[in-house]
């Protein structure tokens, strides 16, 4: 049963009271034992002889010394601890526009509403690895974020069961608990992580000092970690239940995030407690005892869902033959629209109404001028452009093209048309079927499995591959080359393979970090990656086991 209100601050209050404590602890320990060594050095050097121990004066000096240094250290890894956590993760907030960030929005608020109206940022990290997480400091609102590859492969059922178990560690206390833990040694961890990659990327040397600072602080989050009990998830699953009442969708989302990538060796995947589970696969995670129950924050998957199947009165067979189903019905919500735009009438020189028209087509239209006769489609009352905002608009676009929200086709020139591709807001040409993306959303787009490929994609799909194969092996037109420039800057756009592994040639912009895809180019990397991943399906894969790799 959950705790009462009460019980959970008090709870919350001596577990983040012994977590400080422990710090202490850890850092008069650690000079408690370096002062005994100079002590035994520096009398052994003298007098040949070792000193035993300090004198209960110089141990309260290293006590104060060590209460200074910890009390330091809470302070400037606590304070702003959810801006730095999210800042190492690369999390955003939503999209507005995005049809899968609306529908995880929407999901928060009816969660957060179930439990008291408590108020919850929603962040997405832009990767395609599969988990969620949630964390909280003193001061700032609690946050709930998923990736994208979550996003992707979870239904609502199951997307609205993960919400619940996040929530449900924000209400209980657990999540300030874990975010604490994380941000006083693993974020430190992290940074020293990416400074050795980096190292490595830069050809630098090895330090070997840094492998012993990380390895020291990797012991101390684990001893950090005694104070982050394993029962916090239990609770959490079975706060989440009681909010959903649905075990099984809450079961299932948990089998599909153990087997899928879940973020281990990406940014961030070094800060577990966070995280509904452990990004790197653990064999402290796997399995059960007092040593596992001492170091690790995550129980068992496996135990997870027996106690959630026990709750839905099914098993493991029921449960994969229920993930099976839901996999191959989908969810619609994959789709490639324009967004309802306003449509004109515009009246010529001969006073004749062309149209309905959209704001793409009134551009391309050379005599427009700010005094020519228009009306909106359903309205009677016609109207000089220039008194239409939106067209005002685009008169001064025209004026001023650098401040133009509305980028042209790098290959036909007129202006490209926002439209939602598998819920993302992209741009696209409706003449050439190419498409303009940011890099910041490829991943969505590469996240999100469509239903069904046309025979075209296919047949382009493998042709390509197939001929990129023997251009590589003959290492013939490997080098980058310059075509298209850039609708943004008008700077050239490199045309070179999207990633060696699929052999799709794509322009890209390296200044404003959008791809523009040629027709069928986007549809066809997609379907090269899905093809790729179907080779080994994950639901098949033996209970604790995970396939490899991810998406570059």
């Amino acid at each position: 049963m959950p705790l009462s209100h009460v019980e959970i601050e008090e709870e919350k209050r001596w577990k983040i009271s012994l977590l400080f404590f422990i710090l202490i602890g850890l850092y008069f320990l650690s000079a408690w034992l370096i002062g005994s060594s100079v002590k035994h050095l520096l009398f052994y050097y003298t007098t040949s002889t070792f000193y035993p121990f300090l004198t209960l004066k110089e141990t309260f000096i290293v006590l104060v010394l060590a209460l200074a240094i910890g009390c330091l250290h809470w302070y400037l890894s606590t304070k702003d601890a959810t801006s730095k956590i999210l800042k190492i993760l690369n999390a955003h907030p939503i999209d507005p526009k995005d049809t899968y960030h609306k529908r995880l929005e929407n999901i928060v608020e009816e969660v957060r509403v179930a439990t008291g109206g408590k108020g919850v940022r929603c962040m997405i990290i832009p990767s395609t690895s599969v988990n969620a997480f949630s964390i909280m400091d003193f001061d700032s609102m609690p946050v709930i974020g998923v990736t994208e590859g979550l996003l992707s492969k979870l239904n609502r059922r199951q997307l609205t069961s993960v919400i619940g178990h996040e929530i449900a560690h924000i209400v209980s206390g657990d999540c300030l608990l874990s975010t604490l833990g994380s941000s006083l040694f693993d974020i430190y961890r992290e940074i020293l992580i990416g400074m050795d990659e980096l190292a490595e990327e830069s050809g630098g040397k090895d330090g070997g000092g840094l492998y012993v600072l990380l390895f020291l602080i990797y012991l101390l989050s684990c001893l950090m970690r005694m104070a982050i009990s394993r029962q916090k998830e239990y609770r959490a699953d079975a706060i989440a239940v009681r909010l959903t009442r649905d075990p099984l969708s809450l079961a299932e989302a948990l089998y599909i995030i153990s087997r899928s990538w879940r973020g281990g060796g990406d940014r961030g995947g070094n800060l577990s407690p966070i995280f509904i589970v452990n990004p790197i696969s653990s064999s402290i995670d796997d399995g059960e005892g007092f040593l596992n129950d001492l170091f690790s924050t995550h129980p068992p998957v496996k135990k997870r869902l027996k106690i959630l199947l026990d709750m839905a009165h099914t098993d493991l067979k029921g449960l994969e033959e229920e993930v099976r189903k839901e996999r191959l019905k989908g969810e619609a919500i994959v789709s490639l629209s324009s967004p309802k735009e306003t449509s004109w009438f515009v009246a010529d020189s001969d006073g004749r109404w062309l149209g309905p028209l959209g704001l793409s087509d009134i551009s391309n239209l050379g005599w427009l001028r700010p005094s020519t006769w228009v009306k909106r489609e359903g309205e009677d009352k016609p109207v000089f452009a220039y008194e239409d905002v939106s067209l005002m608009k685009l008169f001064k676009d025209q004026i001023e093209p650098k401040l133009s929200s509305i980028p042209p086709c790098p290959t036909c020139k007129i202006p490209l048309s926002e439209v939602l591709y598998e819920g993302v807001p992209i741009w696209h040409c409706r003449y050439c079927q190419g498409f303009l993306v940011e890099e910041s959303k490829i991943n969505r787009v590469l996240s999100r499995e469509i239903q069904e490929f046309s025979e075209e994609v296919v047949r382009y799909g493998l042709n390509l591959l197939e001929q990129r194969k023997r251009r590589l092996l003959k290492k013939e037109d490997i080098a980058p080359k310059f075509h298209l420039r850039c609708p943004l800057c008008s700077k050239k756009m490199q045309r070179r393979f999207y990633t060696l592994a699929y052999f799709i040639e794509v322009d890209i912009c390296n200044y404003c970090h959008i791809i523009w895809f040629d027709k069928n180019e986007l549809e066809v990397l997609q379907y090269l990656i899905e093809r790729e991943f179907q080779k080994e399906d994950p639901s098949s894969l033996p209970m604790g086991t995970t396939p490899e790799g991810g998406i570059c």
